[in-house]
């Protein structure tokens, strides 16, 4: 009797399986148009910069993007035929079972009616009644009679019911099999795009190759310029913390002039021959350490803005609408050449002149000029963010800004293409911005 259960539960599942395998197809399918609808942005900014007929970072970075949401989509696609083929499968059992017990129907029923003809002269409707021995037995009788007769349109029944049964399960198959050619059309137009993206890749590699050493001494420069500038918003975030050490340490001198006065007032004066002294072994009253381990955060206003910061974690606003990656943090290695570099900060592209904004509430620090690019510092409690590469600028030090409000414009770089570089700190320690931004936020 345990089994029972079991077997009903295995059943139910069998019979859900085709319905599932279609939700699951239509949900890939929407991911797929998602990716699609990225894969085009990428392509417009990409047609948009490729203008410009120079191979730059940019070109490589947004070809490796294109590369990349291909083969999701080519995964996608896969997924997909994967979920048709079982569908097929499943339909294509459901109705091997349908069938079998069609023709199970139908053998009991031709049964039944060559009972019945062989034996018509027994069941003749009024001799079967009047041979009854009582009134309650003809009624019984009657009765009898009334239930084959339903039995029997009942049988008719189910064989018309499973009969359409069969019918609207080849539909589905049909269907399915119509499904599964869009999809493998879908898979061979995919893997021609990828194909014709790994060709575009390879003549940006070819000309990044072809301009290798000057493009090595851009590198060497650019790394310079990296340093200063992490140099200046470091010098922004090291004066904040000795503002913030200055200010706790006056804090802390009232406190305890205060405590020292309050103390005095309530110890009454002590006789003339009489020592003042405390004694050696009175206890200690060692001073509350701060729960807090930055500086930085030194009321609750900051500590609540620290705390919102880190909370939108991975869904801060991009700085820029319709960006892309030029330059991921960290170690950056380009292809098909023996260049590296490290990148300390977000290289994002964008079209020279589109609005910068802040990615969160907070106060501008500084507004440094770092070798020729315009920088703005905003601080969000303990956590620092700076946009570089600045052709204008519409804050100043010391304003209150909001998410999203608009602190300047995107500059253009040494090709001619807009870029600004984006860094995060928590007090001195540089963070990867990317993993707090929103996921494709372009």
């Amino acid at each position: 009797m345990r089994v029972l259960p079991f077997v009903l539960l295995l059943l139910c599942v069998w019979r859900c399986m085709p319905v599932a395998a279609q939700q699951s197809r239509t949900e890939l399918e929407k991911q797929r148009q998602d990716m699609l609808r990225e894969l085009e942005e990428v392509n417009n900014t990409y047609n948009e910069i490729k203008k410009n007929k120079k191979e730059s970072l940019g070109q490589l970075n947004l070809v490796q993007q294109k590369i990349r949401l291909r083969n999701r989509e080519i995964e996608n696609i896969n997924a997909q035929i994967r979920a048709v083929d079982d569908s097929l499968f499943f339909i294509n059992r459901e109705i091997y079972r349908l069938r079998g017990d069609l023709d199970t129907l139908k053998a009991n029923y031709a049964k039944s009616l060559i009972y019945a003809y062989k034996n018509r002269s027994s069941y003749d409707f009024l001799n079967f009644i009047f041979s009854a021995t009582s009134f309650n037995d003809a009624v019984r009788r009657v009765e009898y009679l009334k239930s084959y007769r339903q039995n029997r349109e009942q049988q008719v029944t189910e064989i018309l019911k499973t009969e359409g049964l069969i019918t609207h399960k080849a539909r589905d198959f049909a269907n399915a099999k119509v499904a599964k050619g869009e999809v493998l059309t879908n898979d061979s137009k995919a893997r021609a795009k990828l194909e014709e993206e790994k060709r575009e890749k390879d003549e940006v590699v070819a000309g990044l190759k072809s301009k290798e050493k000057e493009l090595s001494k851009t590198i060497s420069r650019k790394q310079r310029e990296y340093n200063q500038l992490q140099l200046a918003i470091k010098t922004a975030v090291r004066h904040e913390i000795e503002v913030a050490q200055r200010e706790a340490a006056a804090k802390d001198a009232r406190d305890r002039a205060a405590a020292s006065a309050a103390a005095a007032a309530r110890t009454p004066a002590a006789p003339a021959n009489r020592s003042s002294a405390i004694p050696s072994d009175a206890p200690t009253v060692e001073k509350p350490k701060s729960v807090h381990t930055s500086v930085l955060l030194g009321n609750d206003a900051e500590i609540k803005l620290a705390s919102s910061f880190v909370t939108n974690h991975g869904r801060l606003p991009w700085p820029v609408s319709k960006g892309y990656v030029v330059a991921h943090y960290g170690k950056n290695i380009i292809e098909g050449t023996k260049l590296d570099y490290f990148n300390p900060s977000l290289t994002i592209g964008a079209e020279v002149g589109t609005p910068v904004k802040a990615v969160f509430d907070g106060v501008v620090s500084s507004v440094p000029d770092v070798a020729g690019h315009t920088v703005v510092i905003i601080k969000h409690g303990n956590y620092f963010t700076s946009y570089s590469n600045l052709s204008s600028v519409s804050v100043g030090k010391g304003d209150q800004v909001h998410t999203g409000q608009v602190i300047g414009a995107v500059a253009a770089d040494d090709s001619g293409n807009g870029q600004i570089d984006f860094s995060l700190l928590r007090d001195l320690n540089s963070l990867d911005p990317e993993p707090w931004l929103r996921p494709n936020a372009r």
